[in-house]
């Protein structure tokens, strides 16, 4: 019985962008509030170029680490929403 390599087979999640590190296809990228996956090989191509990236989860970019506010029902309590410093999804009292 022959085999055949098929390379990736699913996204490779590498975190924030970096525009020093190489990059290979189907590799997914954190960038200003959204998720872009490679299409093909590059180093120092920024995930808006549509021709080195796909975006596949457009977020809402701001200056405060991309926080979403929670007011609860009755107005009295606001908590924020959003990535900490690890990577993981928290839930902040202050933006």
């Amino acid at each position: 019985m022959s085999t055949k390599t098929l390379g990736p087979v699913g996204f490779n999640l590498t975190g924030e962008y970096n525009n020093t590190k190489a990059y290979e296809k189907l590799d997914v990228v954190y960038y200003e509030g959204s998720s872009y996956v490679a299409k093909t090989d590059s180093i120092g191509q920024l995930p808006t170029n549509t021709e080195y990236w796909d975006c596949i989860a457009n977020g809402y970019p701001n200056s405060n680490g991309n926080k979403i506010k929670l007011i609860s029902p009755d107005g009295n309590t606001t908590k924020y929403l959003g990535i900490d410093n690890n990577g993981e999804l928290q839930l902040f009292n202050n933006y």
